[in-house]
């Protein structure tokens, strides 16, 4: 496929502004080729002389030495008429300011020229753009203006047009003077499935050539399907310098090297905004919460296929440490999708945390299919009244977000996955795009069983007789005081401290319960649960529901005479509860 800068220029574009995955590796004729240096040696291709410039290489023609000693001794009569000889031939100044403003003004009389030459015409590259023309609110240096007043002025007036030479800039999106905005945007992607899949052929076949000694070869239980698979959104560089270290040490291409690199590789091209999820469990892992289970369930066959009517966004409602983070990852392992965790943290900087957003919108998109998990989001994103106490940043944050939800072009490749302990803070526009499952904490009878499954994660053993009734009674006083699963594996935890060879016993179990001071108080839990209840999107999705069963339930103190017999919820007595809870938790 035919780069896409290379698209924009036969298209007719003669000014260009180049974002997104620039400084990657591309795939031309079997070789891995830095996809800046393909750019130069295609223009040159195409009859162009391609001068180079950034602030720290200088200026520099691309193949120079290279040039028939005629184009050569031309393109010297054009630099000296436009006072760039003693720039490229010379050293450079140490005054790099004086030497920028001599070098864009020579490139700008170089670039208007009409008909520079019957046999070539003249590209101008400028990298990292953003450095000479940045975006600050004090408008910049003197030298930073007038770079930012020539490109602008280059790419919005008819004469670059008219000369058929070209300007491309290479730039960090978000960073650059706006000025520059006036340029035709092209942007790069990560690889898709098809370029992972191109790289994947020329790494087999370079593995096997050089015998694994140059580039390395996978586990034998990997296969390059799965690989492309796993590695999809990756750049090409990544992947490169995998299998270039693996040969170095001596080593086969596993899973876990997998996962390091894909997690190096989002954060470093994130910019620290997004991180890779991850969860040592399963299902089978996690007591009660059937409904949303079986929710998850359905929903993942729904993914898998990438099916339009699988939902968009998605939001887990519950008190604190109740596996609501961890389901997202469980989700997206069912579905086959990357589970993206935002961590953004609100800049400074004028502009710079919605530049990082729209980065780490664009880096989900380009990992599709893909989860944005949004942990905590009653945080992270306020309703836009509270959003106006921070100088209107959060309320950025949430014009992005919502725009980036409201895309039905990306249903069924890119889900958003949010968690609140008290989803009445969020913005109702969020209320209005989310479907809302609530997770609500464990009952006695589930606790009995958390004691048995973290004794067996913990210990890799199973010793507990979950009739025990010591447990039972350990199982209601942890009820009452709120402890959510989290707690429950730290108090397992403790018992193992006064448990001879680490053998976990129901009396030990039951002395960590009376130690346990508990965490919270238990009408926040009730108001938090009963807020989430009151914003459930569906009645199939309350806890009674399919696959349990209303009249077996097994409902909470401050659930009780709330559910009638066919699972529906008195809402009038719901408010009262509320509001009474709020006022004894001191929310």
């Amino acid at each position: 496929m035919k780069d896409k800068l290379i698209q924009a220029i036969e298209a007719g574009h003669s000014a260009i502004l180049a974002c997104g995955n620039i400084k990657d590796y591309v795939i031309s004729e079997n070789r891995i080729i830095f996809r800046p240096w393909y750019i130069a040696e295609t223009l040159s291709n195409m009859n162009y002389v391609v001068f180079q410039y950034s602030r720290s290489t200088g200026l520099f023609i691309h193949n120079y030495s290279s040039l028939p000693p005629r184009d050569g001794d031309e393109i010297d009569s054009l630099i000296r008429a436009v006072g760039l000889e003693q720039i490229i031939k010379r050293e450079r100044p140490t005054n790099i300011s004086e030497e920028i403003i001599q070098v864009f003004r020579g490139m700008t009389r170089l670039l208007l020229l009409s008909n520079v030459s019957k046999k070539f015409k003249i590209a101008a590259i400028i990298d990292y753009s953003e450095h000479l023309a940045p975006n600050l609110p004090t408008g910049g240096t003197d030298d930073e203006l007038f770079v930012a007043e020539c490109l602008h002025a280059l790419a919005v007036g008819p004469a670059l047009k008219k000369s058929g030479n070209l300007l491309i800039c290479y730039v960090r999106d978000g960073l650059q003077n706006p000025l520059l905005n006036d340029m035709t945007r092209v942007e790069y992607s990560y690889p898709n499935e098809a370029e992972i899949l191109s790289f994947t052929a020329l790494a087999e076949a370079r593995a096997q050539k050089t015998n694994g000694n140059q580039y390395g070869r996978l586990a034998n239980d990997l296969d390059w399907e799965e690989f492309a698979r796993l590695t999809r959104g990756i750049r090409i560089r990544d992947l490169d310098n995998l299998f270039r270290s693996a040969a170095r040490q001596n080593l086969q291409i596993d899973r876990k090297q997998i996962l390091q690199m894909k997690i190096d590789s989002v954060l470093a091209a994130s910019e620290g905004t997004l991180s890779i999820a991850q969860a040592d469990v399963s299902f089978d892992d996690i007591v009660g919460l059937e409904v949303p289970k079986y929710i998850l369930q359905e929903f993942s066959k729904k993914m898998k296929k990438g099916d339009p009517s699988a939902p968009r966004c998605l939001c887990f409602v519950g008190p604190p440490g109740t596996a609501k983070s961890t389901f997202a990852v469980l989700l997206g392992k069912m579905a086959g999708y990357n589970v993206l965790q935002f961590d953004l943290i609100k800049n400074m900087f004028v502009g710079e945390s919605e530049r990082l957003l729209k980065l780490a919108l664009r880096l989900l998109e380009d990992m599709q299919p893909s989860i944005l998990l949004i942990d905590e989001m009653t945080e992270m994103l306020p309703s836009r009244q509270e959003a106006n106490l921070d100088s209107g940043v959060s309320k950025h944050f949430l014009g992005q977000l919502l725009n980036f939800s409201a895309r039905e072009d990306l249903r069924g490749r890119c889900l958003i996955v949010g968690t609140s302990n008290y989803p009445s803070k969020l913005d109702p526009a969020i209320l209005d795009r989310f479907i809302f499952i609530p997770f609500l904490p464990p009952t006695p009878d589930e606790i009995v069983k958390l004691f048995g499954i973290f004794e067996k994660r913990i210990t890799k053993r199973y010793t507990l007789n979950q009739d025990a009734p010591e447990l039972h009674e350990a199982a209601q006083l942890l009820y009452h005081k709120n402890a959510s699963p989290r707690k429950i594996y730290d108090i397992i935890n403790h018992a193992l401290l006064f448990s001879s060879n680490n053998e976990l016993k129901a009396e030990t179990i039951l002395k960590a319960a009376e130690s346990f001071a508990g965490v919270e108080n238990p009408y926040a839990v009730a108001y938090s649960s009963l807020e989430s209840l009151k914003l459930t999107s569906f009645v199939d999705y309350y806890p009674w529901a399919y696959p349990n069963d209303v009249s077996t339930y097994q409902f909470s103190w401050y659930l009780e005479g709330l559910v009638d017999q066919n699972g529906h919820l008195d809402r009038n007595e719901l408010e009262k509860r509320q509001k009474q809870y709020r006022r004894l938790a001191g929310i």
